[in-house]
């Protein structure tokens, strides 16, 4: 975008104000790595419904939710949950029931699993 700047000077606004919302992104994040490494508590509960207010926010507005940004929140699980490309999702998953979610009772049956080959 910052090229199209160069030759359509009335894109410079919209392009400034990008930048203010990746910087938004990121204070989202350091502030949840900061509460992370004071150890400040999150219920798995509060994880999940702040994804998903971020998400139904932010994708409706046409802003990315960053890897980053899920890292971050998803550290104060015991599990990360994979994949949440769908997570929240009107069309993926219009219930918000995370079906494609790793937890801790699928990493221990995992683990059972691989032992039992052993």
């Amino acid at each position: 975008m910052r090229n199209m700047t160069i030759d359509y000077p009335e894109l410079e606004p919209y392009y400034e104000f990008r930048t203010i919302l990746k910087e938004a992104q990121d204070t989202r994040t350091l502030l949840l790595k900061d509460m992370k490494a004071l150890d400040i508590p999150m219920s798995e509960n509060e994880v999940y419904t702040i994804y998903r207010f971020v998400t139904e926010r932010e994708i409706k507005k046409g802003i990315p939710v960053t890897h980053r940004f899920r890292d971050a929140l998803f550290s104060n699980l015991e599990v990360h949950p994979g994949i949440v490309g769908s997570m929240y999702s009107p069309i993926w998953d219009p219930w918000n029931s995370g079906v494609d979610c790793f937890t801790k009772e699928d990493e221990e049956a995992i683990k059972r699993v691989l032992a039992k080959r052993n």
